[in-house]
């Protein structure tokens, strides 16, 4: 459901609890799996970019999202979205109706909207990130767009959510250049590869999108308490200059409890069980 403003109000909905995870990637059946699974009900659930809207037609979302309104209806959650570099830009602007579907459960967010979940709770959402596999991706003719990157601070919004009481969550998908991301980074080699194919730009774009996060982060005065986001596939906490930046992983195959160990199982730590979210709990 989009709106036509960045700035909502979503207080009358009184949510009890409010998560957040991590990209998707498409995987819509096995996120509402994990969320049934969770028991997480009466609550509001932030993705964190990259849901993977726009490599289908628009008749198949359609399709997807009348069977997650149902689902979500009854579960009484509410769904943000807001864009990664794997989704079309234009599901989240508001000036598109070819691609507004009316799903009160199902909440599509432009970048820099704020959103107060709670009187003491609001959140800013800042989506885009450049796509390391952005040549490969035109080489061989898969969908990529051109409008992926981070865009320029609104400092309209920024003040706006800096003014609102109580607790402030910054949910983005890509992080600020001073957060340690190595944890998820792509190898040197592999980014180097890219490169290789003629993407000359590729890393000096990579940067800009960080750096942009952190004039971002400069602008917000005073400091949130949070920050979420997604985008580089692993999961680390840590916290900086009195902000506690949380790396979510994307929904993958059998995520061990340590979060770091993608491909080999640790036994001391594996749970048996299909795919999950990482989910963080805001509230």
């Amino acid at each position: 459901m989009k709106f036509s403003t960045k700035d909502l109000d979503l207080r009358s909905r009184f949510f009890s609890s409010v998560y957040a995870c991590g990209d998707i990637h498409g995987s819509f059946h096995t996120f509402i799996f994990d969320l049934k699974r969770k028991k997480i009900r009466n609550a509001a659930v932030i993705i964190c970019g990259d849901i993977s809207l726009g490599f289908s037609k628009p008749a198949y979302y359609d399709q997807v999202f009348k069977l997650m309104q149902s689902k979500l209806y009854d579960l009484n959650v509410t769904v943000l979205m807001f864009r990664g570099n794997h989704d079309d830009p234009a599901w989240f602007s508001f000036n598109d109706a070819g691609f507004d579907y009316d799903y009160p459960n199902i909440v599509v967010l432009d970048d820099y909207s704020v959103v107060r979940l709670k009187d003491d709770l609001s959140v800013l959402v800042i989506g885009g990130a450049v796509s390391i596999d952005r040549k490969l991706r035109e080489l061989n003719g898969y969908k990529h767009w051109a409008g992926e990157k981070v865009r320029p601070p609104e400092k309209g919004m920024i003040r706006k959510f800096c003014s609102l009481p109580g607790r402030r969550v910054v949910c983005s998908h890509t992080a600020p250049d001073f957060v340690n991301a190595t944890a998820g980074n792509a190898p040197a080699d592999v980014i180097e590869n890219f490169i290789s194919l003629g993407d000359k730009n590729l890393r000096g774009d990579i940067d800009k999108d960080r750096k942009t996060l952190t004039r971002c982060r400069e602008l917000m005065n005073p400091a949130p308490e949070l920050w979420l986001y997604g985008h580089f596939h692993a999961h680390a906490e840590e916290t900086a200059g009195g902000v506690k930046y949380v790396m979510l992983d994307r929904l993958r195959d059998n995520i061990s409890h340590t979060r770091h160990d993608t491909t080999i199982p640790d036994s001391d730590f594996w749970l048996k069980r299909d795919d999950m979210c990482d989910w963080y709990k805001v509230l």
